[in-house]
């Protein structure tokens, strides 16, 4: 556990032309497959939160 209660994520549908920070911005399919794999984990936490 690391304590943090959110995540930022940088999302552009195309970074290659973002105005700033490209390089570490997500495309919306890498984007969809980050949130894929996190919501668990926080549908985890929060069901545990509540008890």
């Amino acid at each position: 556990a690391v304590g943090a209660d959110g995540v930022m994520a940088e999302v552009h549908p195309d970074p290659s032309v973002a105005l700033s920070d490209a390089g570490q911005q997500m495309d919306l399919d890498e984007f969809q497959a980050f949130y894929d794999e996190l919501k668990p984990l926080s549908d985890l936490y929060n069901a545990k939160k509540l008890k």
